[in-house]
């Protein structure tokens, strides 16, 4: 019956009600057959026929003893009051008519019970565990009157019919009514996000990618952001997936399809001469070292970003192993008109793969030169950061666009489409192969660009220590 969430919470709101209300209830309902005025009233109705008995039976218990005994059973014989009387001793001497098996309390002292003062009523249990209230009140030196009447518990019937219980009764049920009302509201208001977030991953199981409105309370509406977020990367995953099939189909097309054409014009004996054989090798020769190194990129992309990459760190000088970049690059970088330059704050020591370290550097140093213009200038630095050292490539090249520089890092982007897959261009898993070496390291990697200003590859790796230089860092 109670399988949803909502129906649950009613329940439980219901339950708690219903608990509270019964407890108030039944609280009023003893508090009223145990009220101080049912007391008040018993003390008086014992009080008073103690006191008219004890008056009459003064006038002849000395004189008559058949008299006072006749007295006593004509006054208590119709009454409600059970009546006894003791002697100086608390012994039992007269009892009313029909009560000799009545048990009365044992009492020895009945002068210090009639000493007590006024509305101090004893109690007392009989053999059938009924609880009665009694007096005493002396008649002369020698008797007592002990007056007894059952403990007054209000009838629930008289209770319920109660001017004043009864509306308070009728106020409760409405009361109670009321109440589920506002425990259905309120369940279903805390049900209903849950319930978005439902229909929400059903539609996500099945390719449907909806956004869940932000309501209800502050940890359903946490969870709500959550799956938003949780529900946006799971679409860009898919979409990166459907993104990575396409780019890969397309870099595997373009080569297979010089290679296979060449190949069949070789066997089929289009391509006869030399100079057309040596060029079609060379075609084949060159598209296949180009699938060759696509193939060797997506092994190591994949390794890295699955954690399985082998990483052999060591204490690496970084100043020297950028240096090494300056000169490997130095002969390409004149080619092109290029100006390479450093500016190092100091020496700084690396925990890092160095060989995974340069192959990050070649792909910045080689992108910066490939789109920086003759006469323009490329500059490696350094900087001390708190615990961490800022590595810059900075070019004059021609920049990036802003839309483009959160996507950079992507797999197969690359920023002009036009010229994707051309001669000596890449195939844009270059600074995805980077970012994911620097990341693996500890490291954070980001650019900051301006179109036709240049732009600037920061990485940020912690360095072990600073080397001393001259007895100071």
């Amino acid at each position: 019956m109670f399988y949803t969430l909502s129906s649950r919470l009613w329940f439980t709101y219901a339950l708690l009600i219903v608990i509270v209300l019964c407890g108030v209830i039944f609280g009023i309902y003893f508090a009223l057959r145990r009220s101080p005025l049912l007391y008040r009233t018993t003390y008086f109705q014992l009080k008073i026929m103690a006191i008219l008995l004890s008056r009459r039976l003064q006038l002849v218990i000395d004189d008559s003893w058949d008299q006072a005994t006749s007295i006593f059973i004509q006054e208590t014989q119709n009454g409600a009051v059970r009546t006894a009387l003791l002697n100086i001793n608390g012994e039992m001497v007269l009892a009313t008519v029909g009560d000799e098996g009545l048990q009365f309390p044992h009492i020895s002292d009945p002068k210090q019970l009639s000493d007590r003062t006024d509305n101090e009523v004893s109690t007392y249990r009989d053999d059938k565990g009924m609880e009665w209230f009694y007096i005493v009140t002396p008649v002369n030196r020698d008797y007592y009157i002990l007056t007894a009447v059952p403990r007054p518990l209000l009838p629930l019937r008289s209770i319920l019919t109660n001017e004043f219980i009864g509306p308070l009764i009728q106020v409760g049920i409405l009361a109670i009514v009321f109440a589920f009302f506002i425990s259905w509201i309120m369940a279903s208001w805390i049900a209903r996000p849950l319930q978005h977030v439902v229909i929400s991953a059903e539609a996500l199981a099945e390719g449907e990618y909806q956004t869940i409105p932000l309501e209800g309370p502050m940890e359903v509406q946490q969870l709500a952001k959550t799956f938003n977020e949780m529900s946006h990367r799971v679409q860009a995953s898919v979409q990166s997936q459907r993104d990575f099939v396409v780019n890969v189909s397309h870099e595997l097309k373009t080569p297979l399809t010089s290679i296979h054409g060449f190949a069949q014009a070789i066997v089929d004996g289009t391509v006869k001469k030399k100079d057309e054989l040596n060029k079609a090798g060379n075609v084949i020769l060159s598209e296949s070292s180009r699938l060759h190194r696509l193939v060797n990129d997506l092994l190591i992309l994949a390794r890295l970003e699955s954690g399985t990459a082998d990483f052999q760190k060591a204490d690496i000088a970084l100043n020297e192993l950028l240096n090494n970049m300056i000169d490997k690059f130095e002969l390409q970088a004149k080619k092109a008109g290029v100006e390479l330059k450093t500016d190092f704050n100091g020496e700084v020591i690396v925990y890092a793969d160095g060989d995974r370290l340069a192959q990050v550097f070649t792909n910045l140093i080689g992108n910066a030169i490939k789109f920086t213009r003759r006469g323009g200038k490329i500059t490696l630095s350094t900087i001390l950061e708190e615990g961490n050292v800022i590595i810059s490539v900075k070019d004059t090249g021609i920049g990036i666009l802003k839309k483009d520089q959160n996507r950079i890092f992507e797999r197969f982007y690359q920023v002009d489409e036009s010229r994707k897959g051309g001669v000596g261009r890449g195939v844009g898993l270059g600074l995805s192969i980077a970012k994911q070496i620097v990341t693996s390291q500890g490291g954070d990697i980001w650019v900051e660009s301006s179109p036709n200003k240049g732009s600037n590859f920061m990485i940020k790796m912690p360095f072990q220590r600073p080397k001393l230089i001259n007895g100071k860092k």
